[in-house]
């Protein structure tokens, strides 16, 4: 049986830390799945690559198992800190534990809080609305989720 700690420990051995990370790995009855990241252009190509470097490593044990090797996803939630890393500068929207919304652009993290910059409007009455710039501590601990907000 291949347990989860085993392939963390080929993945450390294999992934160049430059280029991916890992932010996942399970391994259900016999289903393993690994979830990896890159910092650019993380392509199909690369999940072969993680897959085939795998099986090489494991020299056939993992042959009883359906290895699925796969990126997060665009709308999947923050999972490690390195996806905080690779998204700073890009717009984010954080569910809190309360079950607040803080929607804005991730300026920076630290591993206790994150620091988003929202735009908010105001109305004044009698007057034009106009937009404020707010930056926005967050303690990890208060968040529930964090998702990449996409914009095409």
């Amino acid at each position: 049986m291949i347990d989860e700690k085993q392939i963390v420990t080929v993945l450390d051995k294999i992934l160049d830390k430059e280029k991916y990370f890992l932010v996942e790995v399970s391994n259900k009855k016999d289903n393993i799945k690994v979830i990896v990241d890159g910092y650019n252009n993380f392509r199909l190509d690369d999940c072969i690559w993680i897959s085939r470097r795998l099986k090489d490593e494991f020299r056939g044990e993992l042959d009883d198992y359906n290895l699925e090797v796969t990126s997060p996803g665009l709308n999947a939630p923050f999972k490690v800190k390195e996806q905080y890393e690779k998204n700073i500068g890009r717009e984010v929207e954080v569910l809190l534990m309360d079950g607040a919304k803080v929607t804005g652009t991730l300026q920076n993290y630290s591993p206790e809080k994150i620091q988003i910059e929202e735009q908010k409007k105001i109305e004044e009455k009698g007057k034009k609305s106009k937009t404020i710039t707010k930056e926005t501590g967050i303690d990890l601990k208060d968040i529930k989720k964090t998702k990449l907000i996409i914009t095409f």
